[in-house]
């Protein structure tokens, strides 16, 4: 099915007169997590200062935002998640050519192998002759 366009339209209409839209950026919102989003700064900066989150949870309580420790920890979480995604960015990471460098010294499993079919590693090593009976007890 194809679509038909209309020849009345403009190619990039103007934008509309939205008086009520532009209205709501002057009032403050109503639920919890975009009344704490305009208070994030503010919290981050007492977060940094040392201040506990039960402590900025009751200042927040005094100062008239009736909120529950567990539900401010919640909504805290989704916004340092945000706040660190706003500093990252969804920025492409660069892969490198060379190996990662390891945390562990290089290793050679060849010389593992050798070292374990020697009988010279760690553990049960089994020979297949009977035992020495002066080295039983």
């Amino acid at each position: 099915m194809t679509l038909q366009k209309t020849k009345n339209l403009p190619a990039h209409p103007s934008p509309p007169d939205l008086p009520r839209l532009r209205a709501l950026q002057a009032e403050k919102p109503n639920n919890a997590m975009a009344r704490l989003r305009n208070a994030w700064p503010d919290i981050e900066a007492a977060l940094r200062n040392g201040h506990s989150l039960k402590r900025i949870c009751k200042c927040l309580n005094e100062d008239g935002f009736a909120i529950a420790y567990k539900t401010l920890s919640s909504c805290l979480a989704v916004l340092r998640r945000e706040s660190s995604h706003r500093r990252v960015g969804p920025q492409k990471v660069a892969r490198s050519t060379q190996a990662p460098a390891s945390p562990h010294p290089a290793r050679d499993p060849l010389a593992n192998l050798l070292e374990h079919s020697t009988g010279k590693g760690r553990g049960f090593h089994f020979t297949g002759e009977p035992p020495d009976p002066q080295k039983l007890f």
